[in-house]
């Protein structure tokens, strides 16, 4: 409705500016025509005045003759303006039936057959929606947030926007609507994990008391959840628990496997802390996990396979025995858990990392030695007294 308003006071405007000038000229026309009465008057009061004033019958002659002149040039004067006044009313008539009639008639037609008018009204916002391929990241964000604004339970859409606001670098807001998708689909691993990544990040990557708490309870229900693990190393180096931290690099190098920029990254991490700590290089110390020695090598080349086999058996029962007596010695339980690797005992050699581990369980680093050697061999990591989840 605004918009044909709009439409006719425009068109007013147009036929006003084609009837103004032609209203002036009909005007300036018709005043222009000069009255002859006067002259008329002045004849007859000198055909008076000759005949009462016979003395100046010649000079009144001549001022006749000449107010007869001034008749006649006024006559032909009038002759040649009524001709295209008269004339001209007729086009004038004709354009002002076409600024009246024409002007709308040719308009209004022209905006049928080219334009819309049947087209409902599009705001900014809505071209936006209907149009998000050629819209930039920010008018899409803008239509997502008025979108959840009146949908608060659309857990997709909440889902998508908190991916964008993670790639503009917006992480308080990727925390709430991380938010809302554990509101409305529940707590997740992964999204415990990525929720107290978010605020990390916003905390400019200082895990908060909030965020190690999400990471925790998310280990808790998926302890291999390589992001949680990740930031809760971070947490407790940050919080100076360096032999938990270093410990807990060791667990990390376990996942991936095959990712190597996340062997790197952990190897890295365990080098860093070990100089932090004090600690030796593993690569430069001494192998402790070596087998028997140069005289029980060559005894044993002398037997049969069943007889080697056996004699291996004795020499790992006579460690292990030895080792329940004196729990203290970490190079024999070092040599324990290899031995019962080699030979397939699996489950032995997790039940001698138990046992290693609450033996030195007041010493962090040679818990990681153990842990380390632990991944190694294949085995799965328990948990150290004192350490969190």
């Amino acid at each position: 409705m605004f918009f044909w308003i709009i439409s006719i006071v425009m068109l007013a405007i147009a036929v006003l500016s084609i009837l103004l000038p032609l209203a002036r000229r009909i005007e300036q026309s018709s005043n222009d025509a000069q009255p002859m009465d006067i002259y008329v008057g002045q004849l007859n009061e000198l055909e008076n005045k000759v005949a009462s004033d016979k003395a100046a019958v010649e000079s009144l002659a001549q001022e006749k003759a000449e107010i007869s002149r001034r008749i006649l040039k006024q006559a032909r004067t009038e002759s040649q303006k009524s001709s295209p006044i008269s004339s001209g009313r007729f086009p004038q008539i004709g354009a002002s039936l076409i600024a009246l009639i024409g002007v709308p008639v040719i308009a209004i037609a022209t905006y049928l057959h080219t334009g819309s008018p049947g087209q409902p009204d599009q705001p900014l916002h809505a071209r936006a929606a209907t149009n998000l391929e050629s819209s930039s990241v920010d008018e899409m964000v803008l239509v997502a947030e008025r979108h959840l604004a009146k949908n608060l339970d659309d857990a997709q859409g909440w889902s998508v926007l908190a991916e964008v606001y993670g790639r503009m670098n917006r992480p308080m807001d990727r925390a709430r609507a991380l938010q809302e998708i554990i509101r409305i689909s529940g707590a997740t691993p992964q999204r415990l994990a990525d929720l107290g990544e978010a605020l990390t990040v916003a905390g400019d990557n200082i895990v908060s008391v909030r965020a190690r708490q999400l990471f925790e309870q998310a280990l808790k229900s998926k302890p291999d959840l390589a992001k949680a693990g990740f930031y809760l190393a971070i947490a407790q180096e940050q919080e100076g628990k360096l032999e938990q931290a270093l410990a807990r690099w060791v667990s990390l190098a376990t996942l991936r496997v095959n990712d190597q920029q996340w062997q790197l990254m952990t190897a890295r991490k365990q080098k860093e802390i070990r100089g932090k700590l004090g600690l030796p290089d593993p690569q430069t110390t001494p192998n402790t996990l070596a087998g028997p020695s140069a005289e029980q090598v060559q005894d044993a080349a002398g037997l049969s396979a069943a007889d080697r086999a056996e004699m291996i058996e004795g020499m790992v029962a006579n460690l292990a025995s030895r080792l329940e007596d004196n729990p203290q010695d970490l190079p024999g339980w070092t040599r324990l858990i290899r031995s019962y690797a080699v030979l397939g005992k699996k489950d032995e050699a997790q039940v001698a990392l138990k046992k290693a581990q609450l033996a030195f369980s007041d010493q962090g680093e040679v818990i990681v030695q153990l842990q380390q050697q632990a991944v190694q061999l294949g085995l799965k990591l328990p948990r150290s007294k004192g350490e969190s989840p």
